[in-house]
């Protein structure tokens, strides 16, 4: 829905106004498309099925970055107040999900605070003791980073705090939540290996605290903010691989559209009698990871005889798939987590084609 979206947001005229009942339609979709995909977003993150590709990270950056986008969401009527420590170490996680986990923190603690307050976001080092990783299952001892959060909004009781991190626990009006931001941010933590606890008495607002356990080595990702620069374009031939015909549409229309030349195929076998027939002049295969009759990795692994100078980008939204980011290594080939935009793919695309020869 999104990807589509963004196609036919591009195919407006320049000169439409920015109030044009066409421009605001598609805009109100695409804000209806992302509330379906961040509710499914949390859902997968509960249960541990979505996709994630850890980094290590600058944790101190990510705020600074995250700020910009937060401080919109939150209004004129709550500052936002910043304590970040010195050196405090490295963290390894998915960008997003550090992301996601802010984002719910800050707006349930601006849901706190109806008529304005205080939000502080404060980053320390720490060392978790044996005795607290005792006291409090979950938690590992050892270094770490501390991320917490603190709202000076109406706080909560004791009987509120014992059900804080259950899936679909609110005290929200039915149509003001869903009760899994919450449940989000425990599960993104436990699955980092980390801590997640709150102070907060009623009428006295709330801290949240995480502890993340610390990794050796530099940040590799500094910045979630990335330059604003063209989308990238080619002429290479492509063959895209995937059985929903929706999906293969959008992707097929995307690249073409920055001047690839595109082959499209339903499944595996498919793909392989249009490869055999293409050879040399094949440049890559782009293939989902779960279909009928030949697989994406069955069939990468195939191309090595048929199209052996094709390179390979599989994409998949399932967690549990055959194949990981972690474990792509020994197929040759890239990956792309789905649901992905028009413009991520040609990015990756043009990524891959351009990666050193192996």
């Amino acid at each position: 829905m999104l990807g589509y979206v963004e196609m036919a947001r591009l195919d407006l005229p320049a000169d439409l106004a920015a109030d044009h009942v066409i421009r605001t339609d598609l805009d109100e979709i695409r804000a209806a498309g992302d509330r379906a995909a961040t509710l499914t977003h949390q859902l997968l993150t509960f249960a541990s099925k979505q996709i994630v590709t850890p980094v290590r990270l600058d944790l101190n950056e990510l705020v600074v970055d995250l700020l910009k986008m937060l401080r919109p969401l939150l209004g004129e009527n709550i500052a936002v107040e910043t304590v970040l420590g010195p050196a405090i170490g490295t963290i390894e996680a998915d960008p997003s999900q550090i992301q996601q986990l802010l984002v719910n923190l800050t707006v349930n603690a601006r849901d706190a605070m109806p008529d304005g307050g205080r939000l502080i976001i404060e980053t320390a080092r720490e060392n978790v003791t044996k005795a607290f990783a005792a006291a409090h299952p979950g938690a590992r001892s050892g270094r770490h980073v501390r991320l917490s959060v603190t709202d000076t909004g109406c706080g909560m009781s004791e009987e509120v705090r014992s059900h804080l991190f259950e899936p679909f626990f609110t005290t929200k009006e039915r149509d003001k939540g869903t009760g899994l931001g919450l449940a989000t941010c425990h599960g993104i933590v436990r699955k980092m290996g980390g801590h997640i606890r709150v102070s907060s008495r009623r009428g006295r607002g709330a801290t949240f605290l995480i502890s993340l356990p610390c990794v050796e080595g530099p940040a590799t990702v500094r910045s979630l903010v990335a330059p604003a620069s063209p989308i990238p374009t080619g002429t290479e031939t492509i063959l895209v691989v995937e059985d929903e015909p929706v999906v293969r549409r959008l992707a097929v229309q995307a690249l073409r559209g920055q001047g690839y030349r595109v082959m499209e195929a339903s499944d595996g076998v498919e793909a392989l009698d249009i490869a055999q027939g293409l050879g040399l002049g094949l440049d890559l295969v782009v293939s989902d990871v779960i279909m009928p009759r030949v697989s994406g990795p069955e069939l990468v692994k195939r191309l090595t005889v048929v199209a052996p100078r094709a390179r390979r980008l599989l994409v998949s939204g399932h967690a549990e798939s055959t194949v990981l980011p972690a474990r792509l290594s020994d197929l040759g080939a890239a990956f792309l987590a789905k649901p992905f935009t028009p413009e991520r793919l040609a990015r990756k695309v043009r990524e891959v084609l351009d990666a050193p020869a192996n």
